[in-house]
């Protein structure tokens, strides 16, 4: 080819581009030798954090246009739609609706909440509001709640939003959402969500600086476990000393104590991970996570898997400290309060669901038997407060342990120090005033 281009090449000028171009071919002529060990296609070099399979078109569609109307204003004069919002903002609606519709296929059918019917095959569907219906939102807000702890999935801070932001679309496109709004409002796994979008609550804040400035209740708290086996213990004694075998009622008790006394055992014993990652605690099976003693491993242990972690990487071995009284409780847990659960013996589920087999105890029966337990034991609170109370105490013994209260915790620092920083305002406060005291009197 070259030899063709230089026989018009005629002017020193046009001799001297040709050689430059010469040159640069026998430099980079290498290239060509490793042209086959390329790949065909492009590579993604930088994936998304969440990738998702497309929805089946029609009802993508359906989606699109109704985060357009919720988007839109009707000019009656006219008969066109003016955008009355940002395009951003719409994008976030059709996010909100997607993510509910994708959910819909991991729904199972859950009886004992009213879920008869869930959705297999999303191919098959022709009514697409009927996809919004409270029920489908429950069931896709529970299992938001069950999968939010692990990578690739919302926060429950973004959950709060999508379905707020789902509640506009639906009642912007004609849809009744009295029933809807009433539904969102009571689920408390919302409300955390919102609670958590703002840092922490003036309400959590006066229950945390309640707990650290009030010896009894910081006993009851870091004695929780305790107290609650205590408790289990004076119904089994009861029946005992009566010579006869527990009432139903009894069992019922018994199990939600003892359930509370051994998460709260891990919780304070161990260290305080998510409610979902204590709930999927398993015994047995390839994926075991918690662990009793052997020889080799003398302690009762649990790990955490890097796809059930929010940061995707695999958690440390957490041993029980004996100290902390974790060891004694679970070892009570396991022999007298686990077999009182239906299906246990064929349960790998630390704790497992009271009626339905192979499956673990459920958030929302649990968080009704926490509550419960902790008022029981004169300190009332949720599972979700317990985090809360954990990092005060960490941190108020000493701010330099805000890094080691991101561990435990399982967040990052700037996340802690933005939640737990009304904990160092007033000490900083004393400080500056201190600095200006001594200023004051070496002026005297």
């Amino acid at each position: 080819m070259l030899y063709r281009l230089e026989q018009g090449f005629t002017t020193p000028q046009d001799r001297r581009v040709l050689r430059r171009a010469q040159k640069f071919l026998k430099k980079f002529s290498f290239i060509a030798e490793f042209a086959d060990l390329l790949p065909k296609e492009p590579i993604c070099v930088f994936p998304t954090s969440r990738q998702y399979d497309a929805l089946p078109a029609h009802i993508d569609a359906v989606l699109v246009e109704m985060a357009h109307i919720a988007g839109s204003e009707r000019d009656l004069v006219a008969g066109k739609d003016s955008e009355t919002i940002k395009d951003v903002t719409r994008a976030h609606y059709l996010s909100a609706l997607r993510h509910h519709i994708r959910l819909l296929t991991q729904c199972p059918a859950e009886p004992a909440q009213g879920y008869d019917n869930p959705v297999e095959d999303l191919m098959t569907v022709n009514d697409v509001a009927g996809l919004f219906s409270i029920d489908h939102l429950k069931a896709t807000i529970r299992q938001t709640q069950a999968v939010e702890h692990l990578q690739g999935t919302i926060r429950q801070v973004s959950a709060y939003d999508y379905y707020s932001e789902i509640l506009v679309v639906l009642s912007r496109n004609g849809i009744d959402t009295a029933e809807i709004y009433k539904t969102f409002k009571s689920s408390i796994f919302l409300r955390q969500g919102k609670d958590l979008g703002r840092g922490m609550t003036e309400a959590s804040k006066v229950w945390c600086a309640s707990l650290m400035n009030t010896p009894d209740r910081e006993r009851r708290f870091t004695n929780m476990h305790r107290i609650l086996m205590a408790q289990a213990e004076k119904i089994f004694s009861h029946a005992a000393d009566e010579g006869r075998p527990l009432l139903s009622k009894e069992r019922t008790q018994i199990r939600k104590l003892g359930v509370c006394a051994a998460t709260s055992a891990i919780e304070w014993a161990g260290r305080p991970i998510r409610l979902s990652n204590v709930l999927e605690l398993r015994l047995r099976g390839s994926r075991r996570n918690f662990f009793t003693p052997t020889k080799a491993q003398p302690d009762y242990a649990f790990h955490l898997f890097a796809d059930e972690t929010k940061a995707g990487k695999s958690g440390e071995r957490t041993a029980l400290r004996k100290e902390l009284y974790g060891p004694q409780v679970l070892a009570w847990y396991l022999r007298k309060v686990r077999p009182l659960f239906e299906h246990a013996d064929d349960n790998l589920y630390l704790f497992p669901a009271v009626t339905t087999p192979g499956k673990r105890l459920g958030n929302g029966l649990f968080d009704t038997w926490f509550q419960s337990a902790a008022s029981s034991a004169g300190l009332p609170m949720s599972f979700h407060r317990w985090r809360h109370g954990y990092a005060t105490l960490l941190l108020a013994s000493d701010w330099n342990n805000l890094q080691l209260a991101a561990d435990m915790l399982g967040n990052t620092v700037p996340v802690c120090a933005q939640k737990y920083a009304w904990l160092d305002k007033p000490k900083l406060i004393k400080a500056g005033q201190d600095e200006l005291i001594k200023r004051m009197r070496a002026l005297k």
